[in-house]
């Protein structure tokens, strides 16, 4: 399961859904920062597509992700 909110919901409630998404073996909880209520249709809404895409292929490749940054100045 890919959950994912901005971090200041006015309808959801953080720590249920983070409780949540902690119990469950392959679900993972994504922030998007600056965000209204639809991240598909927001100004991020490739990062969210990109997300959405790592997410299925980490599914994919028994949980290991494809990508991992090793290092960065920023």
């Amino acid at each position: 399961m890919l959950a994912y909110m901005k971090r200041s919901s006015a309808v959801t409630d953080w720590e249920a859904l983070a409780r949540m998404v902690k119990a469950l073996p392959t679900a993972r909880l994504s922030v998007v920062h600056g965000a209204h209520h639809d991240v598909l249709n927001d100004r991020q809404h490739r990062s969210v597509a990109a997300e959405i895409v790592s997410f299925l292929e980490t599914l994919g490749n028994e949980l290991v992700p494809v990508i991992t940054v090793e290092s960065s100045a920023w």
